[in-house]
């Protein structure tokens, strides 16, 4: 693990520049039945809620177990967490789960960083250090992406959250798009990107790089200040919107954050 204390501006912050780590993971959740995932008409479904410092979580839970496409989610994409966090809600869920905390967030003095938690195993698992410091915090992120594996169905997909709307510039956040689009390129099969960019502009950089934006004909999603804001997103590649019923949609986040979250439902491709 290597460490680095950021400058005197923010004195409490904390990077963690090792893509190693530090990393944080459980399964005490059963493999989803390989026989459920057999009909490759099944739906599978992935929401992603950026929970606000992962201060509300019991809020957070009420919010997935009282809405029916979040209930019955087989792949959460979690952003802003620590790791109590983490457990807490993959724990209610009986889900398994991996975390890889970007820093020690200045504002809370608490690891701070993106997950993956499923029904289904889990392989994989790697994080992907962003470039480029957040303006303000000092803060570096980093994606936690994993293979999610069910019976011979396979998707691999990426949990983000891009520096906030004022903590980096126009040429800093392609930069950071650019990373995780490089890292796609090296991905072979279904894979599904998502979690909160922060920019209301990001989702052509992911359209020309041949995924479908999901959630192209949806509202905002975030709060900020008395607007509301597109700044979460989902993108797939390989993979179909749901033929039967909604492919995607906004839920109310029962007070837990400043956003909402966001899930999709998908098959795979005949």
């Amino acid at each position: 693990m290597t460490l680095a204390a950021a400058g005197a501006g923010c004195a409490h912050t904390i990077n963690y520049f090792d893509p190693a780590g530090p990393k944080y993971e459980s399964a005490p959740a059963p493999p989803a039945d390989p026989a459920a995932c057999a009909d490759p008409a099944r739906v599978l479904t992935v929401a992603t809620f950026n929970i606000e410092y992962a201060k509300e979580i019991d809020r957070a839970l009420d919010a997935i177990r009282s809405d029916p496409a979040l209930r019955a989610a087989d792949v959460l994409l979690l952003q802003e967490m620590d790791r109590p966090g983490v457990e807490r809600i993959a724990a209610a869920l009986s889900m398994n789960y991996v975390f890889f905390p970007s820093g020690v967030h200045p504002r809370t003095h608490r690891d701070f960083g993106t997950a993956i938690l499923t029904h289904w195993s889990l392989e994989d698992e790697r994080k992907i250090v962003l470039p480029h410091k957040g303006w303000g915090s000092n803060l570096l992120r980093a994606v936690t992406a994993a293979r999610v594996v069910c019976g011979a169905q396979r998707v691999e997909v990426m949990s983000v959250h891009l520096p906030s709307p004022v903590g980096a510039n126009y040429d800093e956040r392609v930069d950071q798009i650019d990373t995780i689009l490089a890292s796609a390129r090296a991905i072979e099969g279904p894979l599904v990107v998502g979690g909160d960019f922060n920019a209301g502009w990001v989702a052509s950089y992911f359209e020309k790089a041949g995924f479908t934006w999901l959630n192209k004909h949806l509202g905002g999603t975030a709060s900020v200040l008395w607007m509301t804001k597109r700044l979460d997103y989902m993108f797939v590649r390989g993979m179909r919107p749901a033929e039967n019923g909604a492919p995607a949609g906004i839920s109310d986040n029962k007070g837990a954050s400043d956003h909402k979250p966001l899930w999709v439902r998908l098959q795979f491709e005949r």
